[in-house]
């Protein structure tokens, strides 16, 4: 009888945000990190200092013994692999994602997962034709707090969810990313970047009822800033993105996401290295409570009255454990025992259709609806190894 496996082996794409993957994977249960990939094969040696204060001179000394291939293309052919993490730059996804597929392999890819609905639609159905599993990232779906927002509302303790609103931030600290961060044309801008997760954060929570309708305002008021960077591409896509989504179920969605704003309040965290501050606020409301993530706080409202009774939402990060580590293992966990992830490709395609309408909603003016979904569901088989 063969052995059945304890760990799968992955393989990373892109060095940027998938070096703080490569940092989880080194303690994440049911992961064996076994090659990377990066056009910048110097990339480990540049990065050297951040990494050992992460993850120390072991961990460092594990990245750089696995084979690094200039080319992710040629890891995923050659590369004794069971699934990728992809985390190229976004309007790299559906390509990246097509060829793992393609390949034989599981895929698990930064958000936003594609640059639109009709490519997320292609790589859905090409896992599922594949018996594929994929799963886009999404490690804040994966906080404490709000993984148990999410129970209380599947278990009806909120009551019907009717409104959520959700923000992201910033006073300044722009992405510039050589200029692939603020070029449109090349999947740039705060809403793919900071309002995706806004979007998702405030969805997830909801329960991902059926988006029908969105409306949004796209704004590019910093280019002046990307001055003096000297960005390889035009700083033309939007740093400021606010909008509403509605839901088949007639519940509604407000967001705002930016990546600097002329603004004296509220005061957040700094962020590092960057002279800007940063704030977050997710607030979820039900008919008989209403939840905040931002203060931690879960208010029930009594009868008919305007009393209400308030409590702590008690959560915490496990000990030693972070978000990416937690999605890390769940997407093994799920691939070892056959289980359907969390983050599903039917939920992909719904977000990309989300934010396709609201981009398109941003240039025109008006709001946008969208369209049901295909009647056969898009899903992975999630086939064990």
């Amino acid at each position: 009888m063969a052995t059945r496996k304890t760990r799968i082996r992955l393989g990373i794409a892109g060095l940027g945000m998938g070096l703080s993957h490569a940092r989880a994977c080194l303690a994440a249960k049911g992961v064996e990190l076994a090659a990377l990939a990066d056009i910048d094969e110097g990339i480990l040696e540049k990065k050297k200092e951040r990494i050992v204060k992460s993850c120390g001179q072991d961990g460092y000394e594990r990245l750089c013994s696995l084979p690094l291939y200039a080319d992710y293309r040629r890891m995923f052919r050659m590369a004794e692999l069971d699934a990728v993490l992809i985390a190229l730059p976004t309007g790299m996804h559906t390509e990246s994602s097509t060829l793992a597929l393609e390949c034989g392999l599981h895929v698990l890819c930064e958000k936003p997962p594609a640059t639109s609905a009709a490519d997320m639609a292609g790589v859905a159905e090409l896992a599922r034709s594949k018996g594929l599993t994929y799963m886009y990232a999404r490690q804040q779906r994966f906080a404490p707090a709000k993984q148990l927002v999410r129970k209380l509302v599947d278990r009806g303790r909120l009551g019907p969810v009717y409104h959520a609103e959700s923000k992201w931030i910033r006073s300044g600290g722009i992405p510039f990313r050589h200029g692939w961060g603020v070029n449109k044309s090349h999947g740039g801008g705060v809403l793919l970047d900071l309002g995706v997760h806004a979007i998702d954060d405030g969805w997830f929570l909801m329960g991902c009822p059926r988006p029908v309708e969105a409306f949004a305002a796209l704004h590019c008021s910093f280019p002046h800033l990307g001055d003096g960077q000297n960005l390889e591409h035009a700083y033309d896509a939007d740093d400021c993105a606010t909008g509403t989504i509605r839901f088949a179920n007639g519940a509604s969605l407000n967001f705002t996401a930016t990546f600097a704003m002329n603004t004296a309040g509220p005061h957040g965290a700094p962020l590092e290295g960057e002279g800007a501050v940063e704030w977050l606020e997710l607030n979820v409301y039900g008919v008989r409570a209403g939840a905040s993530i931002h203060d931690s706080r879960l208010t029930f409202r009594k009868g008919k009255t305007e009393t209400v009774r308030v409590r702590e939402i008690k959560s915490a990060m496990p000990k030693g454990k972070t978000e990416l580590m937690l999605q890390l293992e769940h997407f093994a966990g799920c691939l070892l025992k056959g289980r359907e992830v969390q983050n599903t490709p039917e939920q992909a395609v719904m977000l990309m259709q989300m934010l396709d309408a609201l981009r398109e909603s941003a240039e025109t003016g008006r709001s946008v609806s969208i369209a049901a979904p295909a009647n056969r569901k898009l899903e992975t088989a999630g086939r064990r190894l």
